[in-house]
């Protein structure tokens, strides 16, 4: 007679909260023939860092060489007093501090850009921005940098992603945005073109949305608890899952069948 497993002693309320608790499956992998999707799938995106440029390199250079200088001149001025060098501490202090300035003026690491299901995240000195798709308005190319112009509860505002740093995830940004919101797309086919490959990046685990201070986009009603929510898995726009409508009213994919 076989012995039961572990698994087969729980009951099928507890088996459901184990599987609540830990999602295993990634979203695009889930909603691939499904229009709506709950929110306790495992998000994930593909983080794109920034490629070397030759400011980058010279920031780092100077940084470098004024982290010497300013060495340099505690050292002397600490250590050697009453010795010939003593009498340039000074100077080197003086350079330390001036191409520490300049280096930091110049930028540092540069930000990280986040492309996947739930949208763009841009991360820049440990702050980040996240717009889902649907928040999109409008994308197009301007002065060298990919404009995302944003539209969030009657507030206009935009990010950017600089094609010098950036081209990767700016082909993979207009590359997503052309399957899930064609229609906001400023770029003509000859523009997307030259923005080549989308990038490699690294596939790295987000947070889902937060259901709490949301509003159903049919109904225009409060959000309140997160399993009564379905998510359109082109735009990413929340719905109760009362009130979701034949058709997304953001993108118009089609989320219920006749």
């Amino acid at each position: 007679m076989p012995t039961p497993n572990a698994d087969s002693k729980k009951t099928p309320k507890k088996r459901a909260a184990d599987s609540r608790r830990a999602p295993t499956q990634e979203m695009d992998d889930a909603v691939r023939g499904k229009p709506l999707v709950r929110l306790d799938y495992e998000f994930f995106e593909t983080a794109h860092e920034p490629s070397a440029t030759g400011r980058a390199y010279l920031g780092a250079v100077l940084m470098s060489l004024g982290a010497v200088g300013l060495g340099a001149g505690a050292f002397a001025l600490l250590i050697l007093e009453g010795r010939p060098v003593y009498v340039y501490a000074p100077y080197f202090l003086v350079a330390g501090i001036v191409l520490v300035g300049i280096a930091s003026l110049l930028g540092g690491a540069g930000s990280t850009v986040g492309v996947g299901g739930l949208g763009v995240s841009v991360t820049d000195g440990g702050r980040t921005s996240r717009a889902a798709w649907y928040e999109l308005s409008r994308i197009a190319s301007v002065g060298g940098e990919l404009s995302l112009e944003l539209s969030i509860e009657r507030a206009k505002s935009a990010m950017v992603v600089s094609l010098r740093e950036h081209r990767g995830a700016a082909a993979h940004i207009v590359r997503e945005a052309l399957k899930r919101v064609p229609k906001r797309v400023a770029l003509s086919d000859d523009e997307v073109r030259e923005l080549g490959e989308r990038g490699k990046g690294k596939r790295v685990s987000v947070e889902p949305p937060l259901a709490t201070g949301a509003t159903c986009r049919a109904s225009k009603k409060a959000l309140t608890i997160e399993k009564d929510v379905r998510m359109c898995a082109r735009c990413g726009v929340l719905y109760h899952r009362a009130n979701v409508p034949s058709g997304c009213l953001e993108c118009d994919a089609q989320l219920r069948t006749a």
